[in-house]
Parts: structure tokens; sequence; C-alpha cells
């Protein structure tokens, strides 16, 4: 499972090989993100770091290990590039992008739910105190949903619409989904974000199931 979870993430996936004698003790999972893979100039891996932060700040040096001493999982090798391509890690800046709308879609929906009130008070020809408009304000701070208003002839309240001024994100919330859908290759319909006939839902769930045999035999 955490060979999986690598993979999926960054594309390689590391474990130390302790042994004793020839014969294999444990496999120590290491942390995907600060493994470096050294080579020579034809391409032949010499040897493994780990790069990790604390050790330079410390001014220690890092661990290194032998090819044969690490067991090595990489999916979607490109080339000679040692590392692979990880299937979350080339979605990074769609995921961030779609919290990030996310959260104003919220901000907008608060605004729009708890929309703004413009009063009025008083009339040109009885122009109120500063103190009046000042208690008119502090009673519309105070305001609760469940409370309303009974004023005078002079004051005028009307609720602000922001709905007509506001853009609206659901059509590119639902554009960065899909995209991330289509990375991940979940068929949507597994989601329960797609309705499509029971047939066409049987063959996308069947070759999902080979997608994962595959990346389990990588």
């Amino acid at each position: 499972r955490e060979i999986v979870r690598a993979m999926l993430v960054y594309g390689p996936a590391y474990f130390e090989i302790v042994k004793k004698g020839e014969t294999i003790q444990e496999l120590n999972v290491l942390d995907t993100k600060y493994i470096f893979v050294k080579r020579d100039r034809h391409g032949q891996i010499t040897e493994y770091t780990q790069l990790l932060p604390h050790l330079f700040r410390d001014n220690k040096k890092p661990p290194i290990w032998k090819p044969e001493e690490i067991a090595a999982f990489i999916l979607n090798p490109i080339g000679n590039n040692p590392y692979g391509q990880g299937i979350i890690a080339s979605l990074q800046k769609h995921i961030a992008k779609l919290i990030k709308l996310e959260e104003i879609a919220v901000r907008l929906a608060e605004r729009k739910s708890n929309a703004p009130y413009h009063v009025k008070v008083g009339t040109e020809t009885n122009r109120p105190s500063s103190a009046t408009v000042t208690a008119v304000r502090n009673a519309f701070q105070s305001l609760k949903d469940d409370e309303e208003f009974v004023t005078t002839y002079d004051v005028e309240i009307e609720a602000l619409d922001p709905g007509k001024k506001t853009m609206d994100v659901q059509p590119l919330l639902a554009h960065l989904m899909q995209e991330v859908i289509f990375g991940v290759e979940v068929p949507a319909v597994l989601l329960g974000l797609a309705n499509v006939p029971e047939g066409l839902a049987v063959a996308q769930s069947e070759a999902f199931e080979r997608r994962i045999t595959s990346i389990r035999r990588t």
C-alpha cells in the first residue's frame, strides 16, 4: 500500500533493504520527496542519497546507499529519467487552483446569503442627527437572521443583491474537477459524478480495474 501510494503521488517509491548476511531482515520506507539518484556519465545509478532539510540545517552529512541496498519502484518512467512521473504530482497545480476556487466560492456564498443593507435615514427637510445615524448603524450591526425591523416613514431599508455583481464560478469549478478526473484516470461514474447507462458503467469499472492491476505489476 505504501509503495502504490508513493508511486501514484510522486512516481518513484524507495525502500531501504536491511540484510543480515544474505537474508533480508526488513524493508524501511524512505520519504520519496527527499531521495536523490546519482548516476555516472553512462546513466548507470551509482548511489541513492536522502537530502533531508534538517541535515543541512544541522550541518550533517546525508545518508548514502548503494544501488543494491535500495528497492526502487518507478511509475511511468520517461526516457532515461530515473524518477518516473506520478499521477498526483502532475495535477498539483490543478488541485491547488481547485482548492483556491472553492474557497472563493464559499466566500461569495457567504456574502450572498448575508446580503448587505443600505439604510437611508431622514429626508431632505428632516435631516437626522449623527447620534440617530449611529444608533441605526449599531442596530444593524447586531441584527440577527430571525429579527425584523419596524421603522417610521423617514427610514428606508434596501437589501443589496450581490448576485448580479459576482462571477459564477461553477463552470470553472466543473472544468477543473473534470481535469483532475481525467488526470487520475478514475471514471466519473465511480465518483458518482456521471449518469451513464449500466453497460457503459460496467465497462468503465472493468477498465479501471485493469488500470489498477497494471500499476500493481509495474
